[in-house]
């Protein structure tokens, strides 16, 4: 296959991306919108992981529950001391460095030069047991900040949406855009 006749192909999936981003845009924009913020969110978990697997080469599966014990963290932080929420997350950023550290000293560095499968099924477990500590302790049932910012929205043009989300109070949901669409209700 010639250069060109990939390039040309090429052009034409970005070409087929873009007429289905307009006409999604066009058609739906609340779902274009809350497709860009969810994609944001989970680009912004995945990174860190592939970045992990890229430069250090460990298959780290408990990254996300790490996280998940992070968010935990900040929430407490921020409803037991009045905290903000992102001020919250610098002394869980610091507090889950360590635990990462440790994780990585008493287990994963055992494993490093075994094989992948190693590595995976080590993760994996300390994946299990991170999840269901926390469903003992907190269950697994969402939990939102009340805060002022959460519920902001933005507008452009007649389409309101969210400008900041939270797992469970997310301000912008199709059917609130509908309802935002409409004016506000007296």
């Amino acid at each position: 296959m010639k250069l060109s006749e990939t390039l040309s192909g090429r052009y034409m999936q970005a070409g087929v991306l873009i007429v289905l981003f307009l006409a999604l845009g066009w058609w739906k924009p609340h779902v274009l919108i809350e497709g860009i913020q969810r994609s944001s969110l989970y680009a912004s978990v995945a990174l860190p992981m592939a970045l992990v697997l890229g430069i250090m080469g460990i298959i780290n599966l408990a990254h996300g529950d790490f996280m998940m014990l992070g968010a935990y963290m900040a929430y407490f932080l921020s409803i037991y001391s009045g905290m903000d929420p992102f001020v919250a997350l610098i002394p869980a950023i610091l507090v889950f460095f360590v635990m990462g550290a440790i994780a990585f000293r008493s287990a994963i560095k055992y494993v490093l030069k075994d094989a992948e499968l190693n590595q995976l099924l080590l993760t994996f477990g300390i994946s299990m047991v991170l999840v269901q500590t926390v469903n003992l302790v907190w269950t697994s049932a969402p939990v939102k900040a009340s805060l002022d910012y959460i519920s902001a929205s933005m507008a452009i043009g007649s389409i309101s949406f969210g400008t900041l989300c939270s797992w469970r109070g997310i301000p912008f949901s199709p059917e609130w855009a509908r309802v935002s669409r409409s004016g506000p209700s007296a």
